[in-house]
């Protein structure tokens, strides 16, 4: 929740702590819904609707925010996860051995 009320700054948004709250329990219940192709956009299209229609920012301004508030946390997902998958010592394999049938 900090992330996305901090991202306001970065963008100049002058929203406060319960607009970030709201924003991301919104985009929260969106994204639990079984949407077809796997939410491919969901996030996007949520958080730049809602920016729109209920703080009446500018759609641009809203897309732009909820690409670069995905992309931080998609990286700080992947950096969490790497950093684990070296601390546990995890290997993956991409090698596949062809087996051989006579």
């Amino acid at each position: 929740m900090l992330s996305t009320y901090f991202l306001f700054f970065a963008f100049g948004i002058d929203l406060n702590f319960l607009d970030a709250n709201l924003l991301l329990t919104i985009i929260t219940f969106t994204l639990v819904l079984p949407l077809p192709g796997n939410s491919f956009g969901a996030f996007h299209v949520v958080c730049t609707t809602v920016l729109v229609s209920i703080y009446h920012l500018n759609r641009e301004l809203a897309l732009s925010y909820a690409t670069v508030s995905h992309l931080l946390n998609f990286v700080f997902l992947v950096a969490i996860g790497f950093y684990y998958s070296i601390k546990e010592n995890i290997k993956i394999n991409l090698k596949y051995d062809k087996v051989e049938t006579t």
